[in-house]
């Protein structure tokens, strides 16, 4: 299985209300569905056993057109589209448009998704009938696996938040300083060699901090991440060497295993 695969499907069990396992017409073979583009909430997450039964009324028992977006996620899935026929709204937004699921950017762009939630919200569907209906499930399952971690691994997160925030914060100017030191050593030969050094000095140490500086979005150490989550195939490059690449890969970004992460980034929807 590949991406764009269209496969004719039925629907043997719902796990969650993102997620289902479903038999291929064709060879028999049961498979393991991620619903693409959107993030239900987790079964013990308030509204978690919610979703997953409208999920059921929607699917279970049902044939479908299984279009494939991922052959596979971190957790070994296949990622995916669930729609009746061409003329028919995915179950992925069927999902979002009734209040059931989040759209989920991480996982690609899409418009329709959006404005389907953007009704959802409006109109009071589903989860959103009283409101907003709190701890979104990624951020859900971040905070549980931190609080799984033991104590000196939560205080080594924290110590990296905490150097990326001063690294991002604006620095003091001293330029002024520095330049009236200069000006005063340029008066004769050896001050003006003087300064000739300190500003080689100060130009390698500026390069030496912008090339050494990584300010990487995502912890190596966190949870699992996949290709949906970065931008570009180089900041998922830069991630994976963060991680241990290329000989450990923590995060599956590198299923080849050639030392190149997520090479084939370039599906989005």
């Amino acid at each position: 299985m590949t991406r764009g695969d269209r496969l004719p499907v039925r629907v043997q069990r719902v796990r969650d209300g993102d997620s289902l396992f479903v038999r291929v017409l064709d060879t028999g073979a049961i498979i393991h569905v991620r619903l693409a583009f959107i993030d239900a909430p987790e079964i013990d997450q308030p509204h978690g056993l919610a979703s997953r039964a409208y999920l059921r009324s929607l699917a279970l028992g049902k044939n479908f057109t299984l279009v494939i977006t991922d052959s596979s996620d971190h957790y070994g899935r296949v990622v995916g589209l669930l729609s009746e026929d061409a003329a028919c709204p995915s179950i992925n937004r069927e999902m979002v448009a009734a209040g059931w699921a989040f759209y989920w950017e991480l996982w690609g762009r899409s418009v329709r998704l959006r404005l389907a939630e953007e009704e959802a919200q409006s109109r009071n569907r589903g989860m959103w009938e009283h409101g907003d209906p709190g701890e979104r499930p990624w951020d859900y399952r971040t905070r549980r696996y931190e609080e799984s971690l033991p104590p000196w691994r939560r205080h080594h997160r924290e110590a990296l938040r905490a150097r990326r925030a001063a690294r991002s914060a604006p620095a003091p100017a001293k330029k002024t300083d520095i330049l009236d030191v200069l000006g005063s050593l340029s008066g004769n030969t050896w001050g003006c060699l003087i300064a000739m050094v300190v500003l080689i000095l100060l130009g390698i140490g500026i390069l030496f901090t912008e090339l050494c500086s990584s300010d990487l979005r995502y912890d190596p150490d966190g949870p699992d991440r996949n290709c949906w989550h970065f931008e570009s195939q180089e900041e998922a490059q830069e991630f994976f060497i963060a991680a241990g690449g290329p000989y450990k890969d923590p995060h599956h970004l590198d299923r080849n295993r050639n030392k190149v992460a997520c090479e084939n980034w370039s599906y989005r929807q």
